[in-house]
């Protein structure tokens, strides 16, 4: 990843940055999320996404993925779907899972999967 802002070329500094939204009903919401921020404040920022961590697969295609708070989710290459969040040991007694040994880029992988919430089932 470059450290150099797209849109003014200044270096990005790992920071944090928030997003305020007015709603109907005049209250206001805010999301503040780890970001890298342009330091020359050009208004770029790229909101970093922490990581989960691969634990398990299924097949060369299905993996189990581990976030914090032992949520879980299933991530499908063949058809680049990240299935919607569970509680990890639910996941892992469903299928016949293995130990994970690959070395996926993840970072990569989930910028390019579609991201299925509840809503979409």
């Amino acid at each position: 990843m470059s450290n150099k802002c797209p849109k003014c070329g200044s270096n990005l500094s790992e920071d944090a940055y928030e997003e305020i939204t007015e709603l109907e009903d005049c209250s206001i919401q805010v999301d503040a999320f780890p970001a890298l921020v342009c330091t020359n404040q050009c208004g770029y920022y790229k909101r970093l996404i922490a990581l989960p961590e691969i634990i398990a697969q299924e097949s060369n295609d299905r993996f189990l993925l581990l976030y914090p708070g032992e949520r879980g989710r299933i991530l499908e290459l063949g058809s680049m779907l990240l299935w919607p969040e569970m509680n990890v040991h639910a996941l892992a007694g469903r299928g016949y899972w293995e130990d994970y040994n690959g070395n996926l880029d993840l970072q990569d992988i989930i910028s390019r999967v579609r991201v299925m919430n509840e809503d979409d089932l």
